[in-house]
């Protein structure tokens, strides 16, 4: 697949966000990451596309801020993590933050393994991978990432569809019940973008603190 056409703003079609602390989430994000290349798509790697001297925050907003859609990889370690839960949050910031609308379903969670959803993740359907190996779950998230958005229209070997009337796949498995959904929906929608910007900060400063401490 070539020829895939970005927003005008956009220098990517997809950012990985995956756990830096834990191996096999960065495993698995370097694994989709190249499969999606090899199928003509442009993506964001902090650990590849991240300069020398580059502070790590600017370099991870860049890639949220610069990319079409947001790969959230989900692990065991998604809850424990400071960075990646960081990463999260700052994503959703942004994209409630960029005018226009129906930019949160730019954040597509995938997880190759059952385990607990962060809470921030619960208004999206987890993306299910049976293995890092999982090429119908790997066309799935391509078909997601290459979908029309606005009046842009992006290569899928179809016809085009609004985005605006995008619904996920039925095969995509959801991992909350309806009551969740509709309890957690509301509070991430008219979310503050100021309670955002004190959480990422509180993030931020436990992140530190653990990395200095002995």
């Amino acid at each position: 697949m070539s020829g895939v056409m970005l927003e005008p703003q956009m220098t990517y079609d997809f950012n990985i966000i995956f756990d830096e602390d834990n191996n096999e989430s960065f495993v698995f994000g370097r694994n989709v990451m190249e499969k999606l290349e090899a199928r003509g798509l442009r993506g964001f790697f902090y650990p590849r596309n991240n300069l020398p001297g580059n502070a790590i925050a600017d370099e991870r907003i860049f890639g949220v801020d610069n990319s079409m859609y947001n790969i959230v990889i989900v692990d065991p370690s998604s809850n424990d993590s400071g960075w990646a839960r960081w990463s999260r949050l700052q994503c959703i910031s942004s994209l409630l933050d960029m005018k226009g609308t129906g930019n949160i379903r730019r954040l597509i969670p995938i997880a190759v393994v059952k385990c607990p959803v962060p809470q921030e993740l619960r208004i999206h359907k987890i993306l299910r991978f049976d293995s890092q190996d999982d090429e119908e779950a790997l066309t799935k998230l391509e078909q997601v990432i290459t979908r029309t958005s606005g009046d842009t229209h992006r290569k899928i070997g179809c016809e085009s569809t609004e985005y605006s009337s995008y619904e996920p796949p039925d095969s995509i498995n959801s991992q909350w019940t309806d009551n969740e959904q509709q309890a957690s929906w509301p509070v991430l929608h008219y979310v503050s973008p100021v309670i955002m910007g004190i959480a990422c900060v509180y993030l931020v400063a436990t992140v530190f603190k653990e990395r200095l401490a002995p």
